[in-house]
Parts: C-alpha cells; structure tokens; sequence
C-alpha cells in the first residue's frame, strides 16, 4: 500500500439526495437480500443511475464481482460511486483503492481503520445512511451542500 498513490480529486461530486437515491435503489433491487436477510449488496454507479448490482453471502465477494465486472467492460472508475449495503473495513477500501473508484456509500458505520485509510487513499468515505442524514468520514469535498 505504500507504492499506492491517493485518487485524485476530480471535479465530480455528488449530493446527498442522489446519495439516498442510489442507496434506496440498491436496497431496493437485493433480491437475494429482500428474500433471505442473509446476504450482502454491492452496487456500482455513475451520475444519478446505478449501474450493476451484486449479491453474495460473503461481503467481499460483492466487491470482487464488481472489480471484476470493470475490468471485464473496460471500464474507468473515476468517476465511479461504490454502494455497500455492510461494513466497511480496511480490506474493502484496500480492494476500492486498488479499483480506483473515489466514493464509498455504505448504510452501516465503517471501522476506525477504514476511516483512516480512506483519508490516506483519497477516497470519499461516507457511512450511517439513513435518510435523512448521514455522516461523512473522509475527503468531504466530494459531497455537495445541496
């Protein structure tokens, strides 16, 4: 993680009613989830619109089937948001870090160590989504006021 350099600060930011937006789509489209209450959900989106979404039992396997899903459809990351419907740890911003994608959203409350890796990655960490609030951990400057 040492060689890693932070992602840049592009122009791109978001608001927090597209973030509750894209949040209540992801939740809404987890299938697996709606029926089970036993799995994880992972979404991948741009601008307003959620691009693909992935279910697994484990919550790192989400993030992998996205990683995989970029690489596959030569995709830039950029100017990407992450939704999460868990945790995130270090390991995921590790893993987002390595994708590239600048944004995390999450539903739940990342750890300590996420929140500092984050900062150090230059990824926009933001967690507690319930609307109508939420908590920005990191490099805020993504988020817009309105």
């Amino acid at each position: 993680m040492a060689a890693m350099k932070p992602l840049a600060m592009g122009a791109e930011t978001i608001s927090p009613a597209t973030v509750f937006m894209l949040m209540e789509e992801m939740v809404t489209a987890a299938c697996l989830h709606n029926l089970s209450r036993g799995t994880h959900g992972a979404a991948l989106a741009h601008g307003s619109h959620v691009l693909v979404i992935r279910e697994d039992i484990g919550r790192h396997n989400c993030l992998d089937m996205l990683s995989g899903y970029t690489l596959l459809q030569g995709m830039d990351s950029a100017d990407k948001v992450l939704l999460r419907a868990g945790r995130v740890s270090s390991e995921i911003v590790h893993k987002v870090w390595r994708v590239g994608i600048p944004v995390v959203l999450s539903l739940s409350v990342p750890t300590a160590l996420a929140i500092s890796r984050a900062g150090q990655a230059g990824i926009t960490l933001v967690g507690a989504i319930r609307a109508p609030s939420l908590t920005v951990y990191t490099h805020g400057k993504r988020i817009r006021e309105s």
